[in-house]
């Protein structure tokens, strides 16, 4: 039986195995709750270290068992994408072969 659990960004379509004596108890999302909480934050965390929305799919579908679209991975990682600062380095070596701090700036946005 396919369901949709609504997260922060979207809904996510899940497969849910059917049981006629009522015995199965989910793991991964309660009986009856409709949001999955905190899965947003997982493709964040993800994307937040580099990895790409083609592993991240993969590694949904592998610990999840659930497909999910790159148009979604994409729609929650721009969600926050205003959120974003990044920080530029600016590293020189001195003369005694050292290397030095020259610039730290960081800038809000777009990144």
């Amino acid at each position: 039986m396919e369901k949709a659990r609504k997260g922060e960004f979207g809904e996510l379509p899940i497969e849910v195995p059917r049981d006629r004596k009522g015995s199965f108890e989910p793991q991964l999302i309660p009986k009856h709750q409709t949001h999955w909480a905190g899965f947003d934050d997982k493709i964040m965390s993800l994307y937040a270290r580099g990895v790409t929305v083609r592993e991240i799919r993969s590694h949904l579908e592998e610990m999840y068992g659930t497909e999910v679209s790159a148009s979604l991975i994409s729609f929650v990682t721009d969600a926050v994408a205003d959120e974003v600062k990044a920080v530029y380095l600016a590293i020189g070596i001195t003369m005694a072969g050292e290397s030095a701090l020259c610039v730290l700036d960081a800038l809000e946005g777009d990144g």
